[in-house]
């Protein structure tokens, strides 16, 4: 009896107190541990990301120092939702664009100060909201070496009916500078940081490696955890087709297209002289992935040669044709 009692024990969830000092974390939950002086802006590092959980909470801890600069904390929990640009947030907006990952929740601070910040959720590429039933701290004031700890309910982000089967979490810590500027530091470390707006590495760990849809309760988490990078691809339109090419009165346009990379895009019906006649936004398109759209003429358009142009993230367009006939 008491054997079984020890291995029972020792295979119990982690469950942590948000004392905001990071003490109550395990060695092996230190999940990414960076330089100490590898910053772009001096003065403004992060140290280390922290992550456990129990049945029922998710606990994440940053270790970091900033002086007049924002600490971010981007997650990912695999909810199919998020953005891939939080340039145009309505908080804490950052000239980030993430590939590999949805910008889903947002923890944030600035300088070292708890009462500018917070947690949300992302819910458009420009409106957030904060997330209800989490805890948040901050240890720490500017210039000093200070912890940021947060406690969120799985059934906050997922729901009453448990995790997805398998679901691998993302995320990435940040020190960005003030609205629509990029950043100075990163965990995990990423190409170019202080000069590239683009996130294309992150730490991954995986939440339900037995497939139950529920939190491993017996797994280590540096086991279950991996840094992943997404390769740099040539954003282009790998598929562009418009049906029909003539198109009749009272009958709708369909525009299919896939991209080949992460990307946002503008799709616009011109008409034949250059005049803008219907436009539609795109966000979060992920690679090769069908976009569909459909769109119905107004009865008073008039007849003539119209032009489907896609625009992606400033960097490519392409033209289709089509007859309107009335």
């Amino acid at each position: 009896m008491t054997i079984l009692l020890l291995i029972v024990f020792s295979f119990t969830y982690h469950t942590i107190s948000l004392d905001g000092n990071l003490s109550g974390f395990d060695d092996d939950e230190l999940v990414y541990q960076d330089a100490a002086y590898d910053s772009y802006w001096q003065g403004n590092e992060l140290y280390g990301v922290y992550v456990t959980w129990d049945r029922s909470n998710l606990y994440l801890g940053v270790s970091y120092k900033v002086q007049n600069n924002a600490v971010l904390l981007v997650l990912d929990p695999g909810r199919n939702r998020g953005v891939n640009d939080i340039n145009n947030l309505d908080w804490y907006p950052r000239n980030f664009q993430f590939y590999g990952m949805n910008a889903d929740i947002l923890c944030a601070l600035w300088n070292a100060d708890l009462s500018t910040g917070g947690v949300r959720e992302i819910l458009a590429k420009d409106r957030t909201q904060p997330l209800r039933g989490v805890e948040i701290i901050n240890n720490g004031a500017s210039g000093d070496s200070s912890a940021l700890m947060v406690k969120i309910p799985f059934s906050v982000i997922y729901g009453d009916n448990g995790i997805p089967v398998g679901v691998k979490l993302k995320l990435v810590a940040l020190i960005a500078g003030s609205d629509h500027s990029t950043g100075g530091d990163a965990i995990p470390d990423n190409e170019n940081i202080g000069t590239s707006s683009a996130i294309r590495r992150y730490i991954q760990i995986t939440l339900d490696s037995n497939m139950d849809s529920v939190p491993d309760d017996s797994i280590e988490v540096s086991r279950v955890t991996e840094v992943v990078t997404y390769p740099k691809r040539m954003l282009k339109l790998s598929q562009f087709d418009i049906l029909p090419r003539k198109l009749e009165a009272g009958f709708p346009l369909t525009v299919n297209f896939r991209v080949t990379d992460y990307s946002f895009a503008k799709l616009y019906i011109m008409s034949e002289n250059g005049k803008k006649i219907y436009e539609k936004y795109f966000d979060s398109l992920e690679p090769e992935n069908l976009n569909t759209f459909t769109w119905s003429p107004s009865p008073s358009l008039p007849q003539g040669i119209y032009f489907v142009v896609i625009n992606l993230n400033d960097i490519v367009s392409e033209k289709k044709a089509f007859f309107y006939k009335r």
